[in-house]
């Protein structure tokens, strides 16, 4: 498992997960768009960034990744922001974006799942993130 601002391999990408923030109510960092409310109580806000490292053009997309709460369910991303999961990135290019998840209050996060689908390698390629402590 690796920490929030650590660089890591996933597949082909270089990834760092540079912020990792819950219980948020109102996200409003991302220019351009209305911003993400808590509509089911808390917002979990997770920036990174990722490079092609590899040998292919290869995919990196927000719709990918969970987070994991302390009693091990699973939840997906509820808006995703600057990642665009059909787009292709060829080796050397990076791209950057924030995935939000709206979740109850009462979840604890326990950690994420940062997920590339790696068609250079032809497999998933999956990395924990520790949470940060609320």
């Amino acid at each position: 498992m690796v920490g929030v601002g650590q660089t890591f391999r996933n597949g082909s990408f270089e990834v760092t997960v540079t912020e990792l923030t819950t219980g948020v109510k109102k996200y409003a960092k991302e220019l351009g768009v209305a911003p993400p409310v808590a509509r089911n109580g808390q917002l979990i806000v997770v920036r990174m960034k990722a490079k092609n490292v590899g040998m292919a053009p290869a995919q990196f997309g927000g719709d990918f990744h969970r987070i994991v709460d302390t009693r091990g369910r699973r939840f997906g991303p509820t808006q995703v922001r600057g990642f665009d999961y059909r787009a292709q990135l060829n080796p050397d290019q990076m791209t950057h974006g924030v995935v939000i998840f709206d979740v109850a209050p009462t979840v604890a996060l326990a950690h994420v799942i940062v997920q590339t689908d790696d068609n250079a390698v032809g497999r998933k390629a999956r990395t924990y993130v520790a949470a940060s402590k609320p």
